[in-house]
Parts: C-alpha cells; structure tokens; sequence
C-alpha cells in the first residue's frame, strides 16, 4: 500500500471528509463500548437504582481521553476508527501530535459534545475542517495520503 507521505503542505489533505471523521468516531464508538461496559459493572454500587453519577462516569471520561491521546501521539497518528478511514491527526504544521496536545484535543472533545454537539458545527464552515476542540488545540484532521 506504500508509506505515508512526507508532511509537506502539498501532501497532506486538511480538513478530513465530515463523513469519514463521522464514521471514524462511530468505530471507535464500537470499540470504546465494551471497554465503558466493563468499567460500569465493576464500579457500579449494588444498591444503586438508577443511572448516577459516580466513579464509572470519571473513569469512562478518562479512558475516552487516553484512547484518543494515546493513539494521535503515536505513529498511527488517529484512533482505531481514524486509521480504518485513512485519516490522520496532526498539528497545525502537519507534524505529529506531542502527547501534551493530544491529551488537550481529547480533553477539549468534551467541550464540542457536551452543549448537544454544538462544538463541531465550525468544523462545516472551516477551511481546514475544524472543531471546536481542533481550533483550540492546534489541530486537525486529513486525510492521510500515501506515496
């Protein structure tokens, strides 16, 4: 299949297709589940009756976090879902993610979710097919080209 190109300006495609970032987030979706599964049956209180708060939510946070950052920092550069897709995440340079951004970008995602999704809305009418999370934290997603 080849290697991925050099980040040079003219190689490297910004602004990822919306679908394919929309489809990407639904994989990782798929392969977060089971793990947030998990973390909620064994901190689940056993008199509990109903869905609250508690230490299931933080920790499936921190997961979705460390998921995230994790993979941008490393040389696959995306989560699982952005791979499969061809997409890569860098930063405003092109250049790889430094774990101290990625856990930023991650963090930040919370931001554009939480208000209904509001955060990628800017990610429509960027050039560079930003979000909210992107803007602040220096980065983007493109398609990953191959020489």
């Amino acid at each position: 299949m080849g290697t991925p190109a050099q980040n040079t300006p003219d190689r490297f495609r910004g602004g990822a297709c919306r679908a394919r970032r929309l489809a990407a987030g639904v994989v990782d979706g798929l392969i977060l589940a089971p793990v947030f599964w998990l973390i909620t049956i064994i901190t689940w209180p056993p008199d509990a009756s109903g869905p609250e708060w508690g230490p299931w939510a933080v920790i499936s946070i921190l997961a979705f976090i460390l998921y995230g950052a994790a993979t941008e920092a490393s040389a696959w550069q995306g989560t699982a879902g952005k791979r499969l897709l061809g997409l890569r995440v860098t930063d405003s340079r092109g250049d790889r993610l430094r774990l101290g951004r990625a856990l930023a970008r991650n963090g930040l995602k919370l931001l554009s979710l939480l208000p209904l999704g509001l955060g990628f809305l800017p990610m429509l009418r960027s050039a560079r097919g930003q979000a909210l999370h992107d803007l602040l934290a220096g980065s983007r997603a493109g398609a990953r080209v191959w020489t």
